[in-house]
């Protein structure tokens, strides 16, 4: 009995959580550095953009120091850069989260027209 209740309490069983809202969900994938989960959620549907985009505005440092540290480690991460430019182009305008990839080392054009695309339907879906 016992081992059966540790088995359903390791990790590798734990239940999915549930969460109440997608930039909750968001916010705790960007904290655990799960870049690309993240994404997934912006991109699943406009609701979930402009609640982001809400988070996003309300960033007080937190995420953006997480996305710095993160480049750090290895400048070239697509999904990380993604994000630096969307909580750039909340906070300051997309002219700013431009000029702010186009310094980043070594980011090809495919990264950067991918990014684009991501801050074209931030603007698209926060302005309905």
């Amino acid at each position: 009995m016992i081992l059966f209740a540790y088995t359903l309490n390791s990790p590798k069983h734990k239940p999915k959580k549930t969460w109440a809202s997608p930039s909750e969900q968001v916010l705790a994938d960007l904290i655990d550095g799960r870049w690309n989960k993240a994404l997934k959620v912006f991109k699943a549907s406009p609701q979930n953009v402009q609640e982001i985009s809400i988070l996003l505005k309300g960033e007080k440092g937190k995420l953006w120091n997480r996305v710095a540290s993160a480049l750090e480690v290895n400048p070239q991460q697509p999904d990380v850069l993604a994000w630096g430019a969307l909580i750039l182009a909340v906070q300051q305008g997309d002219a700013s989260a431009i000029a702010w990839l186009e310094k980043q080392p070594k980011i090809s054009k495919d990264t950067i027209a991918e990014i684009q695309g991501l801050l074209k339907r931030l603007n698209h879906e926060s302005e309905q």
